[in-house]
């Protein structure tokens, strides 16, 4: 074997090493995260039921709210509401009067 020969497969071993070397480091990396954050998981039933009565709070006072805007939506629409219920039954009831006219005759 000669000298530029093995020089050639020393090159080819330093190139494969300097290729895995980044990702074998970062694969450690991603793996010791996994493992860390698969550890740190807390279902105990003092925690879930602390997490559903913080929910259940939120949900409650987000209600209150929704409700009160809701009721200033339908309180400042009521008042077009009844009157367009009120022209709609009127005109519907000239009609009616027309036919009864046209009827009558």
């Amino acid at each position: 074997m000669s000298i530029h020969q093995s020089t050639s497969k020393e090159n080819n071993n330093l190139n494969i090493q300097n290729t895995y070397l980044p990702l074998l480091i970062i694969s450690g990396i991603i793996l010791s995260i996994c493992s860390i954050s698969c550890l740190s998981i807390d279902d105990s039933p003092e925690r879930e039921a602390a997490f559903r009565k913080a929910v259940d709070t939120v949900y409650t006072k987000k209600l209150k709210v929704f409700i009160v805007e809701l009721d200033s939506i339908c309180s400042n629409q009521m008042d077009s509401l009844v009157q367009g219920n009120i022209d709609s039954i009127k005109q519907v009831r000239l009609k009616e009067i027309e036919k009864l006219k046209i009827i009558n005759q």
